[in-house]
């Protein structure tokens, strides 16, 4: 038997890491933005943290939060992918 190997997208990949937080910690995963060049280009970069706040599981860079926030996820999730197997 064939194992199937899922694709997330970049935009599921925040929705994944917060079900993972959610089902192994009961708690939503911790999220730090920044802006740089503020005004008419902002750039963002969001940090996603370990339960205890101490770990940077992810970084990601965007023109908007969200864009930011989606690729710190999918980093964070290459991160736990490596370290699951």
């Amino acid at each position: 038997m064939k194992s199937k190997k899922i694709v997330i997208g970049l935009t599921g990949s925040k929705g994944v890491i917060g079900k993972y937080f959610q089902k192994q910690y009961h708690i939503n995963p911790t999220f730090s933005i920044s802006v740089t060049n503020p005004g008419h280009a902002p750039s963002y970069t969001a940090e996603v943290f370990n339960i205890s706040n101490t770990i940077i599981l992810g970084k990601g860079i965007g023109h908007t939060k969200k864009e930011a926030e989606i690729n710190a996820s999918a980093s964070a999730l290459n991160v736990l992918q490596k370290n699951l197997r």
